[in-house]
């Protein structure tokens, strides 16, 4: 019950408000990326614009500012999707310890502990060094797309 009113209390702050914004954000932007996607599959269609690119075409015509909307919109899509699996595997981490935490015992919690820092070291390494795969990925989506065209 306290920690009900702590909650609460905290969701009316700044702080609170703005991750509550961002949480509403991430839910749409997810269900619609899903959404897109299964219509895409079922359709055997290739997307050309994802929500941020149609935002960032909007709001650069809209304000006036000449800028590379396709370069900005793809590191962008990029930093989004990173924060989402970024604040999935902190959800994951934090399930897996009151998880954990429910099944332990003086003989278990060592193990646990171990078994929990092997998985957080193994989320923290990068991996790719460098972007080449990415555009590798592209390059060959290209090509299908292009010789689906052609056929």
């Amino acid at each position: 019950m306290h920690n009900m009113a702590e909650r609460l209390a905290w969701s009316s702050t700044l702080q609170g408000r703005y991750f509550n914004f961002l949480g509403y954000f991430f839910s749409l932007y997810c269900t619609w990326k899903i959404f897109i996607s299964t219509i895409n599959i079922v359709f055997d269609r290739v997307g050309k614009k994802d929500p941020v690119t149609r935002g960032m075409e909007i709001a650069v015509h809209w304000v006036g500012i000449d800028m590379d909307v396709t370069f900005w919109s793809q590191h962008i899509s990029f930093f989004l999707v990173g924060c989402i699996v970024l604040t999935s595997i902190r959800g994951l981490l934090l399930t897996l310890t009151k998880f954990f935490y429910a099944i332990s015992s003086s003989k278990s919690s060592n193990i646990i502990v171990l078994v929990l820092a092997q998985i957080m070291v193994e989320m923290q390494r990068p991996i790719a060094t460098s972007r080449e795969p990415y555009f590798q990925f592209q390059e060959i989506m290209k090509r299908q797309h292009l010789s689906k065209s052609r056929a």
